[in-house]
């Protein structure tokens, strides 16, 4: 069989009857026809008009849902009983060869000529295979079709079939391989509640009962963090040791409970905690910011200093930091430091409600006025007449934040960073 894209399906009515030689197959005269022909063809011709020809035709036909579908059905059980079977090794074949687009007209062909569980699942894992390789090539339109469809395919075989454990299991794991966890389990729970006892349900019963775990972890993280934006960090604690008792190589866990336990008061509890975000291989600037605070707390001001130091390398566009920085080194009494980071800091468009604070706090310390002309340094990469590269970019990407905790999925500010006295950030407890 062609691909449909290269042919097309003409229609011819029979003037007599039609006998299939050595089979009692018989067409009645006046029966409606398709025939495939290459595409492109402006005239039938009788060379056009065989029997693959006509059995091709009546697959196309079928897949249309020509009102003569059952007619050709008969006919082509009649004439090719593996044609099923055929259309299904072709489509995977072509699966196997990483062609899973030309896979799909065999299993789309296959599923419409004998819709059952099969089938259905087939194309619908056809459209999985498309929406992965359209992931691979950027193709973000296709992939989101894709995965449509295949979750369309499945649905309408369940209207279609009733409650087959088939095609329930193929929901769950289509859903579960496109992150819908909650649907993923409703699938596979009606899938347990009919399967048959053996290896395939006992793999399931695993799978459902990993996704419990996951679902249970993540209410309990959002439930932490809800208690400590509400200033109930007992509870905090206490939810966040249950997040990390189901998920205890997840860096977030650790964060979250250090945060609670920084701000209820446990300097050396929170300390652990940050470290072990960093042993997990996570070191952002908030882990560092955090961890400046807490040897702030415990009166380690080098160490916080150093810390704070290490969370502006690893996000040199965060404005908070620099506004920290800058507090830290003017109340350490490296005034030039304190103003260069100032500097940075309006040149960043910091908040001005912010800028005033540090700046207040470095005229009282250093007695020297800010002007409201900004200092930016330029470093001029050659002596030829090349652009010169800016040290401070005005692009800042935590919008409406002043701690960077917006890429921990956290909404607003809170965490309270304001641990140098004088501090002109809007770090505030929460």
């Amino acid at each position: 069989m062609k691909n449909q894209e290269d042919t097309t399906i003409r229609f011819i009515q029979l003037t007599e009857d039609l006998a299939i030689d050595d089979t009692d197959i018989r067409l009645p005269k006046g029966t409606v026809l398709p025939v495939e022909v290459p595409k492109g063809t402006k005239k039938l011709e009788a060379k056009h008009v065989t029997l693959p020809a006509m059995m091709s035709g009546m697959v196309q036909a079928i897949a249309e849902d020509h009102e003569e579908s059952e007619t050709y059905r008969r006919f082509l059980a009649a004439t090719w009983p593996e044609l099923e079977s055929d259309m299904t090794k072709t489509g995977i074949a072509k699966i196997h060869q990483k062609d899973p687009e030309g896979a799909f007209p065999f299993f789309y062909n296959a599923y419409k000529y004998a819709p059952q569980p099969n089938s259905c699942i087939n194309l619908s894992n056809c459209y999985r295979a498309i929406a992965e390789l359209a992931a691979d090539n950027k193709e973000e339109e296709k992939e989101t079709k894709s995965w449509v469809s295949a979750r369309h395919t499945l649905l309408a075989g369940l209207d279609r079939f009733g409650e087959n454990d088939a095609i329930l299991k193929a929901l769950g794991e289509l859903e579960s391989q496109m992150g819908n966890f909650e649907e993923a389990l409703t699938y596979f729970e009606r899938y347990l509640a009919i399967a048959e006892e053996g290896e395939e349900k006992a793999r399931i019963k695993g799978i459902s009962k990993k996704i419990s775990s996951l679902l249970s972890s993540d209410k309990a993280f959002l439930e932490a963090y809800d208690a400590v934006m509400l200033g109930h960090y007992a509870e905090a604690i206490e939810k966040s040791t249950a997040f990390i008792s189901d998920s205890p190589k997840v860096w977030n866990g650790y964060f979250l409970r250090g945060w609670a336990k920084r701000l209820s008061g446990d300097t050396q509890g929170a300390r652990s905690d940050m470290l072990q975000c960093v042993s997990l291989g996570h070191a952002d600037a908030d882990v560092y910011t955090e961890l400046s605070m807490i040897e702030y707390l415990d009166g380690s001001k080098d160490l916080s200093l150093t810390y704070l130091e290490t969370a502006a390398d690893l996000d040199p566009d965060s404005v908070s930091t620099m506004l920290n920085l800058a507090n830290a080194y003017i109340e350490a009494g490296r005034f030039d430091e304190g103003r260069e980071w100032i500097e940075k800091a309006r040149y960043a468009k910091a908040s001005p409600e912010h800028l005033e604070k540090v700046i207040s706090f470095y005229e009282k310390m250093t007695g020297e006025k800010i002007g409201d002309e900004i200092i930016h340094e330029e470093i001029v990469e050659s002596d030829d007449d090349e652009d010169a590269g800016e040290i401070a970019d005005p692009a800042h990407h935590h919008d409406g934040c002043s701690c960077g905790h917006s890429h921990h999925g956290h909404d607003g500010c809170s965490c309270g960073h304001d641990h140098h006295e004088g501090c002109s950030c809007s770090h505030k407890e929460e």
